[in-house]
């Protein structure tokens, strides 16, 4: 999103605030769209499933910050796993739920 929107609400597209065309298909669709078949997720038309190879060459050295809830957690969780699985595009349920990534910092 560009720096113009930062300064404005990022969330709304307009003639000022153009965005990349990724950006303007996610914005275009709603929850409802997104689905799961079986262990497998299809995304609304024209949303990118992005591979594993993609998430590390984009934040594999950059810090990243993960605030929510415990949906978060596990999307935290899965991101980490894939950032260090011994085969990123392979990833073993232990790998995915590793209680000590994502129980970390949980109860107080």
């Amino acid at each position: 999103i560009s720096t113009c929107c930062s300064k404005t609400n990022h969330l709304q597209y307009n003639d000022h605030c153009p965005l990349d065309p990724i950006a303007k298909a996610f914005l275009s669709t709603n929850s409802s769209q997104y689905n799961w078949m079986g262990n497998n997720f299809i995304p609304p038309r024209n949303i990118p499933i992005f591979p594993p190879e993609e998430y590390i060459s984009q934040f594999g050295n950059r810090n990243t910050l993960f605030i929510g809830d415990s949906t978060m957690r596990r999307a935290y969780g899965t991101f980490h796993a894939i950032m260090t699985g011994k085969d990123p595009t392979d990833l073993t349920m232990n790998e995915l739920s590793d209680q000590q990534t994502i129980d970390f910092g949980k109860g107080g």
